[in-house]
């Protein structure tokens, strides 16, 4: 195993003012989105239909960490097709809060967020968006490398041990944030 290219995140989610914590959400709310595109692969077309505002919504979130990450953003922000920092804080608590808790119904559809990706995936098939979701993991995987991608799956489970504890003492496995925090 490269250990270079496997990171498992350690947060310290204490004081949920410090900038780790604010990391450690950021971070939780984007391996969520990618565990709901993973899961989206693996569903028929008829999924991506019925949740196709989710799905394209899911892929500009994927889109602008791959577009940070190659080191492209400069490049997006100039092309106005996706969110600006402010509006992707938003738009991935809305989806958090969508995706993780069935009885919420957010309609994301009537944001000024959502009005680019309409006219974006407008003419786009479910067949073929669940074609650009294939893509968009895959362009995530090759930055971030297989063994690293694969760590999130389609459930978003994250491992939760105490500072002070030893000998796996009081770890727990989580996948709502409201849980952790």
């Amino acid at each position: 195993m490269d250990i270079g290219r496997v990171f498992p995140q350690s947060f310290d989610v204490s004081d949920t003012d410090s900038e780790e914590f604010k990391d450690f959400h950021e971070d939780f709310k984007f391996t969520f989105v990618v565990a709901f595109l993973k899961s989206v692969e693996q569903q028929p077309v008829s999924f991506t239909k019925t949740n196709f505002e989710k799905v394209t919504i899911a892929v500009a979130i994927v889109e602008r960490r791959v577009n940070v990450l190659s080191g492209r953003l400069f490049n997006e922000l100039q092309s106005s097709l996706q969110f600006s920092p402010h509006e992707l804080d938003i738009v991935s608590d809305l989806m958090y809060e969508h995706l993780s808790k069935s009885n919420v119904v957010i309609d994301l559809t009537r944001t000024s967020f959502y009005r680019p990706l309409q006219k974006r995936f407008a003419d786009v098939a479910p067949s073929h968006l669940k074609e650009v979701v294939s893509q968009t993991l895959i362009q995530l995987r090759d930055l971030i490398g297989e063994k690293q991608f694969s760590l999130t799956d389609t459930r978003n489970l994250w491992i939760i041990k105490p500072g002070a504890s030893s000998r796996g003492r009081g770890i727990e496995i989580h996948s709502d944030i409201n849980e952790i925090v």
